[in-house]
């Protein structure tokens, strides 16, 4: 049997930053966005590629609220949990109406579900649910189609899975009836004129919910910070800027010019003063919990 905690069900609050937060001022999330004007109305899958924290669940979660079926049930899988020989039937049963996004019934059994990293799906879970798919989400040889009752799929990944179906990691029918429209999310390194916006909110947002002084940001901080390689993408800015607003400006940054950690961006939060901090991101971690801008 499956574990039921593996479907993470969020019909009430999908915690989406406002659009301009979101997809910021660079050229490439503008087209990003542009083709989510395009296929959000549709049931065809979608496939969210990129690092880890680009955002690609919070893109999935802003899919559904824009499509036609916002009222249906939003169901988050963690495939490299899934287990059991009816895990893909009860996949889809978890994704059966019980409460909308906006508080009421579910509409027939139209909703999505969001595939995290897919790519870790294992071999005999991959053709279950290829054969799922094809009977039970609205899919007939190899094609979509529009049905009443349909769920639209949509798949995150950190990798390649093209390469991975070449390497024979992947199913090429589970490709096929997974990978309709690509879209590729960008590093976060590579939309760096969006920092300033996303840190911008974050910080107001952190400094809102954990009831502390409004600190602006210094622009020599910001200034480093748009140099900074941030492997860990938007998820390692959000860290980055609630360590900000709980240690406040003076300290973070004689501790950014100590380079605690090496790279100088790890800001240590030992003592008295660490217990304090650690129990207000558990504070922060309970009320954020369905308010992130970062997968």
């Amino acid at each position: 049997m499956s574990n039921p905690s593996q479907y993470e069900d969020r019909p009430t609050s999908f915690g989406l930053p406002p659009d301009d937060v979101l997809f910021g001022k660079s050229a490439v999330m503008r087209d990003i966005r542009l083709k989510l004007e395009r296929i959000c109305s549709t049931t065809v899958p979608i496939l969210l590629q990129g690092e880890v924290g680009v955002g690609k669940g919070v893109l999935s979660r802003y899919i559904h609220v824009h499509s036609p079926w916002v009222d249906g049930p939003y169901v988050r899988v963690n495939c490299a949990t899934m287990s059991g020989p009816t895990a893909c039937l009860d996949l889809f049963a978890a994704a059966e109406p019980r409460v909308s996004a906006r508080g009421s019934p579910g509409c027939g059994m139209r909703g999505t579900i969001y595939l995290n990293e897919v790519g870790d799906l294992r071999q005999e879970l991959q053709r279950q649910l290829s054969h799922v798919l094809a009977d039970i989400a609205g899919y007939q040889d190899g094609e979509p189609r529009q049905r009443r009752d349909s769920k639209r799929i949509i798949c995150g990944s950190t990798r390649d899975l093209r390469r991975e179906m070449k390497l024979g990691h992947f199913l090429r029918e589970l490709f096929d009836r997974l990978v309709v429209v690509t879209l590729n999310i960008p590093p976060l390194r590579n939309r760096i004129e969006d920092l300033p916006e996303i840190s911008e909110y974050l910080r107001r947002r952190y400094t809102a919910q954990l009831g502390v002084a409004d600190t602006p940001f210094p622009s020599e901080l910001l200034a480093r910070a748009r140099t900074h390689p941030w492997a860990g993408n938007v998820r390692e800015l959000e860290s980055f800027v609630c360590r900000y607003v709980l240690v406040g400006p003076d300290r973070f940054t004689r501790e950014a010019e100590g380079g605690a950690s090496g790279e100088g961006w790890e800001f240590g939060m030992d003592g008295s003063d660490g217990r304090s901090a650690g129990r207000m991101q558990n504070r922060w971690k309970h009320k954020t919990r369905n308010h992130d801008v970062q997968n």
